[in-house]
């Protein structure tokens, strides 16, 4: 039998998403959680999730969501 891997991502890394975010991964979830900018990367370095850029203040009026992620 296949081992199910379990993902999260979470949409901003803030007081709630950051804790909620650790949680998971304590619990063995693959986890990937965003920031609005490039200098808060280092803060979701220490819970290992996969980080990624959402930038809200500059989405415009195209969609889809621009994401940039991160080097790993």
């Amino acid at each position: 039998m296949a081992t199910q891997i379990k993902t999260i991502s979470i949409l901003g890394s803030g007081w709630l998403g950051l804790p909620l975010a650790e949680h998971f991964i304590t619990q063995d979830y693959k986890g990937h959680s965003s920031a609005r900018s490039i200098e808060r990367l280092p803060e979701l370095k220490p819970i290992k999730a996969q980080d990624f850029i959402v930038d809200i203040d500059n989405l415009g009026d195209i969609l889809p969501l621009k994401v940039v992620c991160s080097p790993s």
